[in-house]
């Protein structure tokens, strides 16, 4: 098993999966529970959903950039960024982000745990 389908599979720890449009395409019971989302809120939805507006525009630009370029820019370790919860209030939380490829696709996969809870 490969480090994208471990973290897509994970039960135990707040994970969501978008596809290359950054659509929200599965979110699982821990990422619900944690963050105070419910699955009809975020399916289908764009991932900066889940992202303070400070963030959004520098995700877009760095999901188009490995789209085009399929060269990962984020750091191989985690990063520590603010998540909205489903009730308004952010959570600084630390995330580890992999992508995958889907047929000619490419998926990404989230852990994204509160701080102080990896």
């Amino acid at each position: 098993m490969d480090c994208f389908e471990s973290l897509s599979s994970s039960e135990d720890e707040p994970v969501v999966i978008a596809d290359n449009n950054g659509l929200i395409r599965s979110v699982n019971r821990c990422f619900l529970e944690t963050f105070k989302w419910s699955q009809e809120d975020l399916l289908g939805e764009l991932l900066t959903i889940i992202m303070p507006a400070k963030y959004r525009d520098s995700h877009s630009m760095g999901i188009s950039r490995f789209l085009a370029t399929e060269i990962r820019m984020l750091p191989d370790h985690a990063l520590d960024l603010e998540v909205v919860c489903g009730d308004g209030s952010t959570i600084i939380s630390s995330h580890i982000i992999v992508a995958g490829k889907q047929g000619d696709d490419w998926v990404f996969a989230g852990k994204i745990t509160p701080r102080g809870q990896h």
